[in-house]
């Protein structure tokens, strides 16, 4: 046996011995432990957002495609953004809207009437459904919503 192969084997089983050694080199500390922890939290947490943006958006082109009534600013004629909560009066009789009734408006928000005549459940529709959105608002508003058709 040549004096390099017992060299290079000498080396080799001092590498082998030393293994656990260079493992335990190899294990995270940690605090990067816990970045990756927190940042896995939070695409969990910006996942379920976006998950529910769609519902909600999913629910507002629904909401508005089945009729609603526009909600506008009675002294200046702009969209009211309305929030859970409000109550909306009816822009010619000054009643509270009935319980069931779907509010919209020109923002995409979309709500029904609660049991106690107040806004409930607003729901929004998403910056890419907005066309689609907007598309029934204004046939609803200005009183073509029934030329649509039922798509």
């Amino acid at each position: 046996m040549k004096t390099n192969h017992l060299v290079y084997g000498g080396f080799a089983v001092m590498v082998l011995l030393n293994a656990p050694k260079i493992s335990d080199t190899l294990v995270e500390p940690p605090e990067i432990a816990e970045v990756r922890a927190a940042a896995g939290d939070v695409r969990q947490s910006v996942n379920a957002e976006a998950r529910e943006k769609a519902k909600s958006s999913g629910a507002a082109i629904a909401a508005v495609k089945t009729g609603c009534t526009p909600i506008v600013d009675t002294a200046s004629g702009v969209p009211f953004p309305f929030a859970e909560g409000d109550t909306v009066e009816h822009r010619e009789t000054g009643n509270l809207l009935p319980p069931g009734e779907f509010v919209c408006n020109a923002q995409g928000r979309v709500g029904v009437i609660g049991p106690d005549q107040r806004v409930e459940t607003v729901v929004q529709a998403s910056a890419e459904d907005m066309t689609e959105y907007l598309r029934f608002f204004y046939a609803i508003k200005t009183g073509q919503f029934d030329q649509l058709g039922a798509e």
